[in-house]
């Protein structure tokens, strides 16, 4: 790979580092001068939880005139707190208390054992890391029943720069315990360094968010350890679905982490378990967009974006992933369909057979009625699940009733589950994919064993330079969704967010190569059409045009998931078509990408409709001082702020394409 992607020497300079230089006096240059890059002026945390105070402060208003939320029931006594320190807490808690913190930490079991998110932690040498932020519900550290000496466990500092993202993005303020603020602890006042807080009361929080504690429904902890503890694991194969937030992905985090939980907490601890992950919106161990098959060994302890991608040194390894490059399967239902059967297929041939005692548990989308339907009774015959489950008792009842004669005719067992759902939101679902996808692109790809963030903008990374002229590097750039004149390649790519995805070498049916030159588009605006020489002045042919793949006829059609996998995904930062360079950022570990280029594959780059990095232009601009804001005023590049009632312009949100939505045959021909 030395050969083919190039890191840019040095820290390239930032936009607004290149607009404060163009505002300095003008001085002659020296050596140093024209290689030393714009410092980063890093002030203390604090400063960002108190900028951010306000926006998102109506829920935080809201808690004030609620009751006060217990969520803790142990107690920080002298009896039950062993030791603590600046940056530990050794504890001793009995059978049956709960205990909730907000922050990041590790915990060690001494003795006894705990459950935390529903994995049983046994007394020995391993360290876990829990993250629990305001954005979902808390998890608890409990004590069963069954531990009948009680437990007794060292809770400790962890930080890593996952924290310092509030810096670039108010969506990842206040989402933390607070630090730096000084309270009364055992009668004294001592200054908050640690990376975490007990919670007793949500009313024990100095943000005052509307906070909520993990608490299982009894007929969700009853299913829970049915699943477990059956029989037939060699031929288990879960599939939980229902509408929309109602606790899918929750169930499923329990449900994989009580598969992996072992010793006396279970009567049966697996090795390894299999997770498909069919919600392209919120995905677990991807950015949004991907459909993946997962094989994890080690438990699902924090919010999606604490682990937004599977590194190759870890227990929890990616087995293969689909771009689906959606946020939803009602944009390509025929495509959504084709990767989940492929990724199926897959399981069945790598860790059904390698992993005799490997269940499958499979996520859907809360596409529900209509053809959401015509989907789910599809996996139900083509995957064949042991168990169906379904997170809500409100129905709609014709989709229970379908769901049920299609279990009862494969010969699955159906369950039914009240939903679950936190009452009070602090991120909407929205927000949440921006924030996956930002901790996504600042994940270190020079770190294998362990995620690992980069505590600065995106705009100071040192991207990959890429000669897209050279085929055997870039095979071609696809645009999924309608056709497009060849010649606006270069703004259609630029500032994007695409799928890097890697086609067998003798794939059969590659989409062909798109001459500027011969396959145009005429360019019609309120019925006028432009004639050639006034398009030639509206934007310029580059010299080193971009290798515009096209598959279809009047659509671009997807790449067959048979011969292809995604890597993962990109940020386009820059393309020079005068050097023809393309200058990307990606977490993608190199040794994946020296992999796919060992196995001759060949990559192209699928744009989809997906969310507009936004953060990603901003995150300079937030980090700034306000004195920093005020001086560039209305010259930051590719921002504009939108005052009192203004609203965006035409054109600026994305044009979605409606595609034909097949019937159950067609859906079951195309699968074949």
């Amino acid at each position: 790979m030395e050969n083919s992607l190039i890191e840019l020497p040095g820290e390239p300079q930032s936009a607004l580092a290149a607009i404060r230089a163009a505002k300095r006096p003008k001085t002659a240059a020296t050596e140093d001068s024209k290689s030393e890059p714009e410092p980063l002026q890093l002030t203390d945390a604090t400063q960002y939880e108190d900028d951010y105070a306000s926006v998102y402060s109506d829920a935080s208003e809201l808690v004030n005139d609620l009751p006060p939320r217990k969520l803790s029931t142990f107690g920080q006594n002298s009896k039950n707190i062993i030791e603590s320190t600046k940056k530990s807490l050794r504890i001793r808690m009995d059978p049956q208390d709960r205990l909730t913190i907000i922050g990041q930490y590790n915990v060690w079991v001494a003795k006894g054992f705990v459950v935390i998110l529903g994995f049983a932690m046994e007394a020995g040498p391993k360290i876990y890391t829990i993250f629990g932020s305001s954005t979902h519900s808390l998890p608890v550290i409990e004590v069963p029943r069954e531990c009948k000496g009680g437990a007794e466990i060292v809770i400790s500092h962890h930080y890593d720069h996952l924290r310092r993202l509030k810096e670039y993005s108010p969506l990842f303020g206040r989402i933390w315990n607070r630090t730096g603020t000084r309270t009364n602890l055992k009668g004294k006042e001592n200054l908050l360094t640690r990376s975490f807080s007990i919670l007793e009361h949500s009313h024990d929080d100095p943000f005052r968010r509307p906070l909520v504690a993990t608490d299982l429904a009894p007929d969700w902890e009853r299913l829970l350890i049915l699943l477990r503890e059956t029989k037939n694991a060699k031929r288990q194969k879960i599939l939980v679905c229902g509408p929309s937030n109602t606790g899918k992905s929750t169930f499923c985090r329990y449900l994989l982490n009580y598969f992996l939980s072992s010793g006396r907490a279970s009567k049966k601890g697996l090795s390894s378990v299999g997770y498909l992950d069919l919600d392209p919106g919120q995905p677990e161990f991807s950015p949004p967009g991907n459909l993946s098959l997962s094989h994890l060994k080690s438990p699902i302890l924090g919010p999606q974006f604490t682990h937004p991608i599977l590194l190759p040194g870890t227990n929890n390894k990616l087995v293969h992933a689909h771009h689906l490059g959606y946020l939803s399967p009602k944009d390509d239902p025929a495509q959504y369909i084709k990767c989940a059967l492929d990724l199926d297929r897959r399981y069945e041939q790598q860790l059904h057979q390698d992993e005799l005692t490997c269940p499958l548990v499979i996520n859907t989308s809360g596409w529900v009625m209509g053809a959401g339907l015509e989907f789910l009774v599809e996996f139900i015959r083509f995957m064949k699940p042991s168990d169906v489950v379904y997170t809500s008792l409100a129905g709609p009842a014709n989709t229970v009733g379908v769901l049920r004669r299609e279990t009862e005719v494969a010969g699955s067992v159906f369950h039914e589950l009240r939903h679950q759902f936190t009452e009070f939101t602090t991120r909407t679902s929205g927000d949440l994919r921006a924030m996956q996808t930002q901790s996504y692109f600042h994940i270190n790809r020079k770190v294998t064993d362990q995620p690992q963030w980069t505590p600065f903008p995106v705009t100071y990374m040192r991207p990959l330079v890429i000669p897209y002229t050279d085929r055997h590097v870039i095979h071609g750039f696809m645009s999924l969704g309608e056709r497009f004149d060849p010649r606006l390649a270069h703004d259609i790519f630029n500032g994007k967010v695409v799928g890097v995805a890697a086609v067998d070498e003798n794939c059969p049916d590659l989409p062909s190569y798109k001459d500027i030159s011969t396959d145009t588009i005429p360019i019609n605006l309120e019925g006028t059409r432009f004639d050639e020489s006034h398009y030639r002045t509206f934007t310029a042919l580059p010299k080193h045009p971009l290798p515009y793949l096209f598959r279809g006829r009047k659509t671009n059609t997807p790449l067959p998931p048979a011969t292809t996998t995604c890597l993962g995904q990109a940020l386009i930062r820059g393309i020079d078509t005068e050097a023809g360079l393309l200058y990307i950022l990606t977490p993608i570990p190199e040794s994946v990408l020296a992999s796919a280029e060992s196995a001759r594959k060949k990559i192209i780059l699928v744009k989809g409709k997906l969310d507009i990095p936004g953060w990603a232009f901003k995150e300079e601009y937030y980090m700034a001082s306000k004195e920093e804001r005020e001086e560039w005023g209305g010259t930051v590049p590719w921002l504009r702020k939108l005052d009192g009632g203004e609203e965006r312009g035409k054109g600026t949100k994305a044009w979605r394409v409606t595609r034909r939505i097949n019937f159950r045959g067609d859906v079951a021909r195309d699968a074949t």
